[in-house]
């Protein structure tokens, strides 16, 4: 999948509507020894249908979750040593593609984003997923817990009865939409059960257990 503009042509030039005309970018910075750090590049074969299209450089671009969400302005080192400056637009996905017009000796350089998996947060479209612990207690009578989201922490309200695996919505918490807005962040559920007891506490959920299972009595 590309960048909004359809085909590698396309993109060049919604590229440049947004960031200027990159041709002149490889130029850019001094030439630097050794292979590319975090790129790969290879012989890029004739794109499919785009007619015309000339061999280049591809190569791939690895952002965080958090680039993401903002944006990015990266040097990116070329085959040859050079470095260019490339600025990422925000809400990019994975397997998108920018190309760099003539910016390799006349050549042009694709670069296929890739997303770097986040410790925290899992990437499901433009929504993100966040697993969060939550008290038995609180999953039982309800209460308040703190979800992590890209841009800080935010307290959300558990309903009572919440179970496992159930997930609690926060809007406009996600990734940037190619039309506008923002996905949301879904918080799901992981019901905690202590691995120690008071003598109190054993005491109540004994008696909790003990009413549970009496049969119902009408009246």
């Amino acid at each position: 999948e590309d960048l909004p503009g359809g085909g590698l042509g396309g993109f060049s030039e919604f590229f440049r509507a947004f960031f200027g005309d990159l041709g002149d970018l490889g130029g850019l910075g001094r030439t630097a020894r050794g292979r590319p750090t975090g790129e790969a590049w290879d012989r890029a074969p004739r794109s499919e249908g785009v007619a015309g299209a000339p061999p280049g450089q591809i190569g791939t671009i690895t952002l965080t979750l958090e680039e993401v969400l903002h944006g990015a302005r990266r040097r990116v080192q070329l085959p040859d040593g050079r470095r260019v400056e490339v600025q990422v637009p925000p809400g990019v996905r994975a397997g998108q593609t920018i190309r760099l017009p003539g910016a390799a000796g006349g050549q042009d350089v694709y670069l296929t984003v890739e997303v770097a998996p986040h410790q925290v947060f899992e990437r499901t479209g433009d929504d993100l997923v966040v697993e969060v612990p939550v008290p038995f207690v609180d999953a039982a009578l309800g209460g308040q817990v703190e979800v992590p989201t890209l841009e800080g922490r935010m307290m959300v309200t558990v309903p009572p009865g919440t179970q496992s695996g159930q997930r609690l919505r926060l809007r406009g918490q996600g990734l940037p939409r190619a039309q506008g807005g923002r996905g949301d962040l879904y918080a799901r559920v992981k019901v905690v059960v202590p691995t120690t007891l008071s003598a109190r506490e054993r005491t109540l959920l004994e008696e909790l257990r003990r009413l549970q299972r009496e049969p119902s009595r009408k009246g």
